[in-house]
């Protein structure tokens, strides 16, 4: 223990509170009064409290900021998802009213460039939390994009999960208890939609099912 009085306020205030004692038992030898040596203990026990009380208010608000980060991401990414979804029906029904009702900006349209690359070799990742990564090769003139869609059994056609620009799309929706979900990828480049092959998401498993475009519809 240092002789002198910590800059420091922590360590000041441990100095504090091991020399009070000291100080009351010999407050005349040492030129204070009883009551000086009894004021200072009662403010150093006064100011340990507070700081119990801050270092509390400081873990609430560190776990009130992390529940806060967590919320956030989860919503904006629940909103992407959203969007995606809105943004795809404008471009399947062609209806540009889909972005003024939504307030969004919308898809800028392709130049006539021809037709994308059929999209090809799907592949998947299971994350441990159950989210399903899907990746394919492919490729188009700027402006293609990719339309997601999903099958699951006793379902009889698929849904459209949502589109993307690059050549990987994560599904989050899967609940608990699925054993098998049929993934469709199809590209589309202004009016040109190109469909592509059928991947089998199957306990781990991965083939591609040997389906016609006109299969995958």
């Amino acid at each position: 223990m240092p002789e002198n009085l910590p800059r420091n306020p922590t360590d000041a205030l441990d100095w504090i509170r091991a020399h009070t004692q000291k100080w009351i038992d010999n407050a005349a030898a040492i030129g204070i009064s009883d009551a000086f040596a009894q004021e200072i203990r009662d403010l150093a026990e006064e100011s340990r409290v507070k700081r119990l009380e801050a270092n509390i208010a400081a873990n609430r608000a560190k776990s009130a900021t992390l529940a806060w980060r967590i919320s956030i991401r989860h919503t904006m990414k629940r909103t992407r998802a959203a969007i995606s979804a809105m943004k795809t029906h404008a471009a399947v029904t062609d209806d540009t009213g889909v972005y003024v009702l939504a307030g969004l900006s919308p898809r800028a349209k392709a130049s006539d460039a021809g037709p994308p690359k059929t999209p090809r070799s799907p592949r998947f990742v299971v994350r441990p939390g159950g989210a399903v990564v899907i990746s394919w090769d492919g490729g188009g003139p700027q402006g293609t994009f990719y339309i997601v869609k999903r099958m699951l059994p006793g379902e009889t056609g698929y849904t459209i999960m949502g589109t993307t620009t690059s050549k990987t799309f994560t599904d989050e929706t899967l609940k608990v208890g699925v054993g098998e979900a049929w993934y469709a990828i199809d590209a589309q480049h202004g009016k040109h939609l190109v469909r592509g092959a059928i991947l089998i998401v199957q306990l781990g498993s991965v083939r591609e099912a040997r389906k016609t475009a006109k299969d995958a519809a």
